[in-house]
């Protein structure tokens, strides 16, 4: 089931989901204040806001109509407060009198305009949970926001610090599973992980196996094809659907390596991979060490990286890489540099797939370094696109050699692979 707040922002997000949900049969039912969930014996979400007329009026009124919930397991609560900001917290305290719980999911992921002093003084949270992905290009979560967390008396846990955050309750009290580490403890963890990928980054020197974990192989690498050729796929907002609309049906024994760009962070990438491999029947990598680029295994390339490749020799595999991008304009050309890089191992057997997302520089830009490099650029059509803004600011660089739906970039794909 899914609860809506039935509010029509009009954006490609919600387009998407709503599409989604019916192409799913997700039941789903619009959460009005008042209304109460069950879900199993012990547990109850109370539904606060939004009232059934809409607030309006207000610096976001798709993020202070939000579904705020109350979850309750025995005499613990737990207060979900969406992409609420301080004008929609002030309305809801005007129609609730009692929100004190011993959790809140800070709203708006911890936005200078979220958590208002007002709100906590009511809520009064023992902790208090924001979350943000690492190095989110909008800064949050806020500093003035965490430094009224903590003067409310709240414990702040933290996702791009810490992670998936889990609570344990048995009803009467509630702990998390995982607390903050402390900045030794990071320290050391840091040193773990440098320690892994180097080790990761030497086995890579070596012969591998697909679907070996990163084993190094006696002998012979034959069980590790070479790529003869790469796709890059840009995609915007419906990444899952375009994704499986591209590369559902494709061979086993491909000669193509692939790797897609969609606007998912790390984590999310995951999850996408996931419901991938399940309509697509495709096994899919979430680009976040270095490894080798085999045909048939997709690398998803979460936005927060850019990726490298090297050659190891003219029989080695190809290697990959992430890159993580921690300064907008790196971030701003990941697709570019990106492209950049695979020229220098594929050349001009490099194609370039524009799929339906915002336009941007960084598009234009990879487009051009793959024209310019002798490659293939193809550009998905307006009537099957969401957003067509990539694939026109493309076409209209004269920089696509074709515009395609999304099932004529699907068959394309198969015929370059028996290619």
């Amino acid at each position: 089931m899914v609860l809506d707040p039935g509010y029509a922002a009009q954006s490609a997000v919600q387009s998407v989901t709503l599409r989604t949900i019916r192409r799913l049969g997700i039941d789903r039912r619009r959460a009005v204040a008042g209304q109460t969930v069950r879900v199993g014996r012990h547990l109850a979400l109370s539904v606060l806001w939004p009232p059934r007329r809409h607030l309006s009026g207000t610096e976001s009124d798709a993020n202070n109509n939000s579904v705020v919930l109350m979850a309750r397991h025995g005499t613990v609560r737990v207060l979900l407060t969406g992409d609420l900001q301080q004008e929609g917290e002030l309305a809801l305290m005007g129609r609730s009198a009692d929100l004190r719980a011993d959790v809140l999911k800070v709203g708006h992921q911890g936005s200078a305009d979220a958590a208002g002093a007002a709100f906590l003084a009511r809520v009064r949270p023992a902790w208090a949970v924001v979350v943000a992905g690492r190095n989110n290009s909008y800064g949050h979560p806020s500093p003035a926001t965490v430094e009224r967390l903590q003067a409310a008396g709240a414990t702040v846990l933290r996702t791009d610090l810490q992670g998936e955050i889990e609570f344990e309750s048995d009803g009467r009290t509630i702990r998390p599973l995982r607390k903050e580490v402390p900045a030794a403890g990071r320290q050391a963890a840091g040193r773990r992980e440098r320690k892994r990928d180097k080790e990761i980054a030497h086995r890579m020197s070596g012969n591998l196996v697909p679907g070996a974990g990163d084993r190094s192989a006696p002998g012979s690498i034959s069980g590790l094809p070479r790529p003869a050729s790469l796709a890059i796929i840009s995609c915007g907002v419906e990444a899952d659907q375009a994704l499986g609309a591209v590369l559902t049906g494709l061979r086993r024994d491909a000669k193509i390596a692939i790797a897609a760009f969609p606007a998912v962070r790390r984590g999310f990438c995951r999850l996408l991979g996931d419901r991938l491999a399940v309509e697509c029947q495709v096994s899919f990598t979430e680009l976040t060490a270095p490894q080798a680029h085999y045909p048939l295994r997709p690398i998803l390339v979460p936005a927060q990286y850019g990726a490298r490749w090297s050659d190891t020799g003219p029989e080695g595999p190809v290697r990959i890489e992430p890159l993580e991008l921690t300064e907008p304009p790196q971030l701003a050309l990941r697709l570019a540099q990106s492209c950049a890089s695979a020229v220098t191992v594929f050349g001009d057997s490099i194609w370039l797939m524009v799929l339906a997302g915002p336009a941007s520089n960084d598009v234009v830009e990879a487009a051009r370094i793959v024209k310019n490099a002798g490659g293939r650029v193809s550009a998905q059509d307006e009537p099957t696109s969401l957003i067509w803004d990539a694939p026109r600011a493309v076409l209209q660089a004269g920089l696509a050699d074709e515009t395609l739906p999304l099932w004529g970039v699907n068959g394309s794909l198969k015929a370059a692979e028996e290619g």
